[in-house]
């Protein structure tokens, strides 16, 4: 994107988040009005980031760059954090559940890869070491890979089989790159399956790919 495209762009995204925290507003007030804020918790989240211009992109694709995989994260009323307090835990978004169940009283089902955070916040549990992410699909890709199947989406080309077969592009997605990332306070690794994989240091600087 040029210059011009990257500021609207930002202005948008902006735009969006005035709106969102004008709602998450709104409940907040209505929950006060009706006495019900103190025994409440909410969790904001976001399921991705935004380039917003990093790299010259817009919106997202498969990659492990930060502006896309640290997404925003507010929680209110969680116990044992004070408000206006500001975390540095690491926190991977299937901790949710087994976190909100704990504020409810319930049980976690067994074999989840959620971790309670309230047993972290109380000092009775260890923090994660690290923190993981993956992204791609199970979908067969086209004939020739990855560069045949998005050759074939800039030409129009259709593929007349059943949506269960269809390769990444025609199904929906736009996932041409499938890997996996670590990451922790200090390295991240990210490897990507038939592209070059990406070495970090706590400042993200590039060591090796």
């Amino acid at each position: 994107m040029d210059e011009a495209q990257v500021r609207l762009a930002r202005s948008h995204f902006y735009g969006a988040l005035t709106y969102v925290d004008a709602c998450v507003g709104v409940l907040l007030d209505g929950l006060r009005a009706r006495g019900r804020l103190q025994n409440t918790v909410i969790l904001v989240h976001g399921d991705h980031g935004d380039f917003l211009g990093e790299h010259g992109l817009s919106r997202k694709c498969a990659a492990f760059y930060d502006c896309l995989v640290q997404v925003p994260l507010i929680a209110y009323g969680l116990p044992g954090m004070a408000p206006g307090t500001r975390s540095d835990l690491q926190v991977e978004a299937v901790d949710f559940l087994p976190t909100l169940l704990a504020v409810a009283g319930l049980p976690a089902p067994p074999r989840i890869n959620g971790r309670n955070q309230l047993e972290i916040i109380a000092g009775r549990a260890n923090a994660r070491d690290s923190t993981y992410a993956e992204v791609g699909s199970r979908m067969p890709l086209a004939p020739g890979g990855a560069r045949a199947a998005l050759r074939d989406a800039l030409d129009g080309i259709s593929y007349d089989v059943p949506l269960q077969d269809l390769p990444l592009v025609e199904s929906g997605t736009f996932f041409l790159s499938r890997g996996w990332m670590i990451r922790t306070p200090k390295w991240k690794y990210a490897y990507y399956v038939d592209d070059t994989p990406e070495f970090y240091d706590d400042r993200l600087r590039s060591i090796s790919g």
